[in-house]
């Protein structure tokens, strides 16, 4: 383990990138005290606040790395430790003396506490601070031990957009700032909902946008990883597709290359359905409600998950149309202003919006009130946002977009229930820009890119009563999704659209070399 810490600056620019999402961004103090912390040294709160900038908000990446470099480490010695477990500290002590104000939120202290106080209310000082260096340590292993992920072969010939090379995220080869960061969410069941984005410009600028799959502790692993893919779109009389993303950057995120947006084009986030693998149920729900009426600490961290996934500008707070996202994806409405009111009045808010604090107050709350609706409510809401009864969001998942420009770029968020509308108009945009198959009579488009492909069919009633079958090379290096069926004779029943999916997939591994064609059967 590297229980010193970080020891250069290199190291120390990966853990704050992890953290902060770009070496680019300014963090504030909040922000910092985990960086510092997730760094290796136990940083005394009010030695970071003298050490910080007089009337800074936000300070650099190097600003940071000076304090981290100045600031001591409270190293605990064993007869320290001793005469800590004789003044028996109690826990309602520890817990009082947290200031409204500080730097890590009273509510996680007092569930991390839980886990190390004995039946008489005293803290078991000797496993809390074994388990807290272990925790630092492994933690920071893990951050350390992160390597890129290989890039995916040249891009195809037709692709018409310039292509960006293997540089990580935050510099991007095609434009070397950081416009906009942005995160958004999907489910995909019981009924296919997200937040995507509209693209606000003063005039048409050239960018690169970049997807990148937010991950966090609920979802299983494998889970939407290479399935998600960013499409820009154009309203209008004859509405057009902009761009896609095509391109393997490191650290499985990818790019449009550079594309030109202009004020209002729409970015619509879908998935192939590959990597989505069904669990089977264990009939047993995970406990949300201890019995002293208390939110377990499993939906607690749940919850977190959730506050991170609607905080669209990831700015810590949930501002009003973030919340109403929120809402209106578990199921709910959008508030009214008292409602808007009351949750300011009542609830934990900074810089006009919801803390996670507040975020969770919100839901003890909820979980206070004695009906037996209750739970059979906050199920309903995990449901609709992709969770199932082990609190495994094996339906729904987050991710960023970074948006690359010379000129500004903003990324507005909206909430949407995708319907066939949308869905036509990705999969006839894709279609148009595919490669026609003439091997049967239907004549499907295949729109392949780095990492994945769709093949396309045009609906026609005289193909009503016609059977199709497969052929398909490499499936070792590939993941598939057959919405028709892959078996035997395929028969294309009337589709809700113009356009049919007939099969997806996405490569898992650099080398893919996919061919999938459709026939006639005969």
């Amino acid at each position: 383990m590297r229980s010193n810490g970080v020891t250069t600056k290199k190291e120390f620019r990966h853990v704050y990138r992890s953290i902060s999402g770009s070496s680019k961004n300014p963090t504030d103090i909040k922000t910092a005290y985990q960086i510092l912390s997730c760094c290796g040294k136990t940083v005394i709160q009010s030695h970071l606040r003298a050490e910080w900038p007089l009337n800074c908000e936000t300070i650099s990446l190097d600003a940071l790395f000076d304090i981290y470099s100045r600031l001591g480490d409270l190293c605990i010695e064993e007869e320290e430790l001793r005469q800590m477990k004789n003044r028996n500290i109690k826990f309602d002590q520890v817990v009082d003396s947290i200031e409204p104000e500080g730097l890590i939120s009273k509510q996680l202290v007092e569930d991390c506490l839980r886990n190390y106080t004995n039946e008489d209310g005293t803290i078991d000082i000797e496993k809390l601070v074994k388990a807290s260096e272990e925790t630092r340590d492994k933690l920071l292993v893990n951050l350390m031990s992160h390597t890129d992920s290989p890039t995916i072969s040249e891009h195809f010939e037709e692709v018409t957009v310039s292509k960006p090379t293997e540089e990580v995220i935050e510099k991007s080869d095609t434009f070397g700032q950081l416009k906009a960061q942005v995160r958004g969410t999907l489910a995909i069941s019981p009924r296919l909902q997200a937040i995507f984005f509209r693209i606000d410009v003063d005039e048409p600028t050239e960018c690169e946008l970049v997807l990148s799959l937010s991950k966090n502790s609920d979802l299983p692993p494998g889970h939407f990883a290479n399935d998600l893919f960013l499409f820009v779109a154009r309203d209008g009389e004859n509405p057009k597709m902009v761009g896609v993303t095509k391109f393997v950057l490191k650290n499985e995120r990818y790019s449009t290359g550079t594309i030109e947006v202009a004020r209002n084009d729409q970015i619509i986030i879908l998935g192939m359905g590959t990597s989505f693998i069904r669990r089977k149920s264990t009939r047993e729900r995970i406990t949300l409600i201890e019995p002293d009426g208390k939110l377990s600490k499993r939906f607690k961290v749940t919850l977190m998950n959730i506050f991170d996934a609607f905080d669209s500008d990831q700015d810590g707070v949930l501002k009003r149309n973030e919340l109403n996202f929120y809402t209106i994806a578990s199921g709910d409405t959008a508030l009214t202003d008292d409602e808007w009111a009351l949750y300011h009045d009542n609830f934990d808010f900074r810089d006009g919006g919801m803390t996670m604090e507040g975020f969770i107050k919100m839901h003890q709350i909820e979980a206070s009130d004695t009906g037996d609706h209750v739970l059979a409510d906050l199920w309903h809401s995990l449901n609709i946002l992709g969770y199932d009864t082990e609190l495994q969001s094996i339906y729904g998942c987050s991710y960023d977009i970074f948006a690359h420009a010379e000129k500004d770029v903003r990324l507005e968020p909206y909430f949407q229930y995708v319907t066939v509308v949308e869905r036509n108009l990705v999969l006839e945009k894709l279609y148009d820009a595919g490669i026609e198959q003439d091997l049967c009579v239907l004549k499907p488009h295949l729109f392949q890119t780095d990492y994945f492909g769709l093949l396309i069919a045009r609906w026609s009633d005289e193909h009503r009563d016609r059977r199709f079958r497969l052929k398909i090379d490499d499936t070792e290096n590939v993941r598939w999704n057959f919405p028709n069926g892959k078996e035997g004779s395929i028969k294309f029943d009337e589709s809700d659209g113009e356009w049919i999916l007939v099969c997806s997939y996405t490569t898992t591994n650099k080398n893919a070399n996919v061919k999938v064609e459709l026939i006639d059967s005969e």
